[in-house]
C-alpha cells in the first residue's frame, strides 16, 4: 500500500467534509436571516408575510434586476403584485400591492401602482370582446397589454424620474377590430 494515497484520501476527505460544513453554515445562516436565493420563492413568503396565500401565479415581467409578479387568489378574490429584485447573490422583496378585484361591471379593470422606478400596471380583462388595452400617458409613454393569461395582463416600465406624474393619460379597451369599447382618462 502506497502511504501517499492515503494521504490524498486523507486530505479529499477532509476538503469535502470542510466544504459540506460551510454549505450547510451558509445554508442555515440564509434560513434564519431571510436570504432567498429564488425571486419567486422570495417573493411568496413575502405576500404570506401580509396574509395573502399566492394561489395561482398568473404572470412574472423580468426589469433589469428586479421581477416582478402577479399572483391571484379566487377565495380571497384578491391579486397581489410584488417584486424580488437581486441583491449581490440573494433577493429581497419590493414594492407591489394587494387589491381586491373591482370595477366588475366595465370592460375591464385597470390598477396601477409606481415603486422605486417601476411603473406597473395590472388589467383584469371582464369584456371577452376586449382584444388589447392601450395607453397613450401625457409623459409621452405608450404601452399596449394584448397578451392575456387567464384574463390579467401585466405590465412593467422602468421609469427612472417616475412620479405620480407618469400615471395621467388615455387608456383604450379595443375590440379585435380597433373599435374603442371604453376609454378612460385618467387626469394628474
Amino acid at each position: 500500500i502506497n502511504t501517499s494515497d492515503l494521504k490524498d484520501t486523507s486530505y479529499n476527505a477532509q476538503l469535502g467534509i470542510g466544504f459540506c460544513v460551510i454549505l450547510a453554515s451558509l445554508t442555515f445562516l440564509g434560513l434564519t436571516q431571510g436570504w432567498y436565493f429564488s425571486p419567486q420563492i422570495c417573493t411568496e413568503d413575502s405576500l404570506r408575510g401580509l396574509y395573502f396565500d399566492p394561489e395561482e401565479k398568473i404572470a412574472e415581467v423580468q426589469v433589469g434586476n428586479k421581477r416582478i409578479y402577479l399572483y391571484f387568489n379566487q377565495e380571497q378574490d384578491k391579486i397581489a403584485v410584488m417584486g424580488a429584485q437581486r441583491k449581490g447573490f440573494v433577493y429581497e422583496p419590493f414594492g407591489g400591492f394587494i387589491n381586491i378585484v373591482m370595477n366588475l361591471d366595465e370592460a375591464y379593470d385597470l390598477q396601477m401602482v409606481e415603486n422605486d422606478g417601476i411603473y406597473i400596471a395590472v388589467i383584469v380583462r371582464r369584456d371577452p370582446r376586449v382584444d388589447r388595452v392601450e395607453a397613450q400617458l401625457n409623459n409621452g409613454l405608450t404601452w399596449i397589454a394584448e397578451q392575456w393569461h387567464d384574463d390579467f395582463a401585466l405590465i412593467a416600465l422602468e421609469i427612472p424620474e417616475a412620479s405620480v406624474s407618469c400615471w395621467p393619460g388615455i387608456y383604450r379597451a379595443l375590440d379585435k377590430d380597433g373599435q374603442v369599447l371604453l376609454e378612460r382618462t385618467i387626469l394628474g
